[in-house]
């Protein structure tokens, strides 16, 4: 549709002594031709069984770009029963090189892989 590429993924390490949060939240933006100018990510809600996260101090590109953003501590991926998926909720602006600006709300749905791993997931719009 914009021709832009959108890759959500949470990454950490186990067991870190809970120093630091172990889990991050990675946003990519590969833009792939010239209708777009310019995406902000505006907005992201992650939610895993009643826990949430929400932030809307992202970032905005021209190009292929990504941000890591920590996870609170009290969002526990440890627990490895809990193979319950994580859900992302992602405001995205897009600015065309027309001049116009269309505003989309994006969901992701990640799913463990190994208990420990969580899949990647990507959007094309």
């Amino acid at each position: 549709m914009y021709g832009v590429k959108i890759y959500a993924n949470v990454f950490g390490h186990i067991g870190n002594g809970g120093d630091v949060p172990p889990y991050k939240l990675i946003l990519t933006c590969d833009i792939k031709n010239a209708l777009c100018k310019t995406v902000t990510f505006e907005e992201v809600i992650v939610n895993k069984n009643t826990f949430e996260y929400r932030s809307n101090e992202l970032f905005s590109t021209t190009d292929s770009e990504g941000e890591r953003y920590d996870l609170p501590k009290e969002f526990n991926l440890d627990d490895m029963e809990d193979d319950a998926p994580i859900y992302i909720s992602l405001k995205v602006k897009f600015e065309l090189s027309d001049g116009s600006i269309k505003e989309e709300w994006l969901g992701f749905i990640l799913y463990p892989k190994f208990k420990t791993q969580w899949l990647n997931s990507m959007f094309s719009v």
